[in-house]
């Protein structure tokens, strides 16, 4: 069966799929031979002719086109289609019904006016309504948010790429950060989230299962406002300035073996570490008894980011509780590898390496701690005002402070959870950990009933001996059999150096780009990373004794600037494979291409 008119309403006979429209020559060339061939030739050709006819006749095939509403399953042609909205509540596919099934079959929908400024970008690429819909193998660039989706009961997304949507333009630079870049996910009654954008934003949209979406140099991922029992997996949403996967109220979700690296702002290394609250996971407002697990969330803001949320806050009710975060590579945070606060949960077997704090946990209650490895970091385990807490058989290494628990001297008048729950630091166990090259193991002030057992300090034991006794435990996560293996993969951007953040987010190691590491007084030092080719300096100005004058990436440069005073730069040309640039264009192979280092007066930092 054909896609009838009526799916794609509004659609002329120009809308068809361009070899339906064969099919009335083929009629006409039928009744040529009929009157010229011998009765031999005339079976034959007419018989070629009725199988080219039922060729033509794949089912379901349709051309994408602006506006359309699809309401049955079928494929549709791969084409890119630019478009056009002209305002922000618009939609340029709408998929309505139930039990549907629609392959774009890698058709692409480009809502792209000037891809250099995806602050610009408006609409929503697909909308879905209805239930038991499947959407796979489509490409969305170019919208505020790509596919949306509300009250849809077990939608399935896979196979996207939903790259290059909206993303703010950052006014925080190498040398000083701006604090309106901060972002703020506290509140989502009403769809605030959506003001960031998004590449998939599902409300109310329980049992989903999304899977293989690539989403590469936006903002947010895949975000989830009052879903639950979903499973989310196999995703790569990496290079983007504010949340790989985010919840709301979002509760008994599996969110497991995602590649969620590099969600990422407010950093410069050996400048600053604000994390401005993007991170790889974020689980806000009341999101509990959910899943993440083998999934790995490095060089992100915070590696995982929890918060109760406004109504504990205000109640000291409920909270994100009873949630599993275990067996992830939360490492090179700028601020935080694991953040839980004003809640209960279980952080198991998670690593977190090069964080300021390998897990921040202020106000946490009847949260158990086991077998993290968290090494290089200025803090290993840090609490504010905890209580009823398990530290169980964590490795902590080469860190400033292994385990530090302080209560403050008065809490918040405003704050309803310190007002109607006992909020001091107490009863603790700290059992079976090993400290090695920690500078101060303990730091424990204004914190009554710990008990201590079996930790090891540089190899000698605490033969304390105090008897102990875990809390209850669920069953640990085991690996999906489908699940892709994603944690150490990433062998060549191992630390915070690689963090490197413009005005439109984390940079992704694709396209030529230099970077300013650091100044010794006029002597300038540079990093430049890029594709396969080699690179150039095609002029200078203000700047001499260059260290190379041309090469291939990755590379150091360095050159001493002569004026402090007037403006410097330097001119590059790259020759060399085909990649995308930051916004998604592509620049062919061998096509030489143009970067470039400026800067107008020298900042001292």
């Amino acid at each position: 069966m054909i896609y009838p008119a009526d799916v794609a309403r509004g659609a002329s006979d120009d809308d068809r799929d361009p070899k339906l429209k064969i099919i009335d020559y083929i009629g006409s060339q039928t009744i040529l031979l009929m009157l010229f061939a011998t009765k031999k030739l005339l079976y034959l050709q007419i018989s070629c002719l009725l199988l080219l006819v039922v060729a033509c006749r794949k089912p379901g095939h349709l051309i994408l086109r602006q506006g359309m509403e699809i309401t049955q399953s079928g494929m549709v042609h791969p084409d890119t289609v630019k478009v056009d909205l002209q305002d922000s509540t618009s939609s340029a596919i709408i998929i309505r019904g139930d039990n549907l099934v629609v392959d774009f079959q890698g058709a692409t929908l480009d809502g792209r006016k000037d891809p250099a400024r995806p602050d610009r970008f408006i609409g929503t690429g697909i909308s879905i309504e209805g239930s038991h819909v499947t959407v796979r193998n489509v490409n969305v660039h170019g919208f505020k948010i790509a596919i949306q989706a509300e009250g849809v009961d077990s939608l399935t997304l896979e196979n996207c790429d939903l790259s290059y949507n909206f993303r703010q333009k950052l006014g925080s630079t190498r040398e000083k950060e701006d604090l309106n870049d901060w972002l703020y996910y506290h509140h989502n009654e009403n769809d605030e989230w959506k003001r960031y954008g998004a590449a998939i934003y599902l409300k109310h949209c329980d049992h989903a299962t999304i899977h293989r979406i690539k989403v590469t140099q936006g903002q947010n991922g895949i975000m989830l406002t009052g879903c639950k029992n979903g499973l989310f997996y196999n995703n790569e949403i990496t290079f983007n300035s504010g949340i790989g996967i985010g919840l709301y109220r979002s509760s008994n979700n599996r969110i497991m073996h995602n590649l969620l690296n590099f969600n990422v702002r407010g950093y410069s290394h050996g400048i600053y570490q604000r994390g401005q609250d993007s991170a790889g996971l974020l689980a806000y407002e009341q999101s509990s008894n959910n899943t993440f697990a083998y999934n790995s969330a490095t060089h992100s803001g915070d590696g995982f980011f929890l918060w109760a949320g406004q109504h504990s806050m205000d109640t000291g009710e409920g909270g994100c509780n009873e949630n599993i975060i275990y067996g992830n590579d939360f490492s090179f945070a700028p601020t935080n590898g694991i953040e839980v606060t004003f809640s209960s949960n279980y952080l198991v077997k998670n690593i977190m390496k090069e964080c300021r704090y390998g897990i921040w946990g202020g106000y946490s209650f009847e949260t158990f701690m086991q077998g993290n490895s968290i090494k290089d970091c200025q803090y290993g385990i840090a609490i504010e005002q905890g209580n009823n807490n398990q530290i169980f058989r964590n490795e902590i290494a080469s860190t400033t402070t292994g385990i530090k628990l302080w209560a403050r001297e008065k809490q918040p008048e405003d704050w309803g959870f310190a007002q109607h729950r006992d909020v001091s630091s107490r009863n603790y166990l700290i059992a079976e950990n090993t400290f090695e090259e920690v500078e101060t193991p303990f730091d424990i002030t204004s914190t009554d009933g710990i008990i201590q057992s079996g930790n090891r300090i540089e190899g000698e034991l605490d033969n304390s001996g105090a008897k102990y006794e875990l809390m209850t435990l669920p069953d640990w996560p085991s690996p999906l059999p489908e699940g892709n293996e994603v944690i150490g993969k990433d062998t060549e951007h191992l630390g915070r150096q690689f963090i490197i953040v413009n005005e439109w987010g984390p940079y992704n190691f694709k396209y030529p780009m230099i970077w300013l590491r650091e100044t010794e007084e006029m002597k300038y030092v540079f990093v430049m990373f890029g594709p396969r080719g080699n690179w150039k300096i095609t002029a200078a100005e203000n700047f001499e004794n260059g260290s190379l004058k041309t090469g291939t990436f990755p590379s150091t440069l360095t050159a001493t600037r002569i004026n402090p005073d007037q403006p410097a730069e330097i001119q590059f040309e790259f020759i060399g494979e085909e990649f995308s640039d930051q916004f998604g264009t592509v620049n062919e192979k061998g096509q030489p291409y143009d970067f470039i280092f400026s800067e107008n007066v020298k900042i001292d930092i």
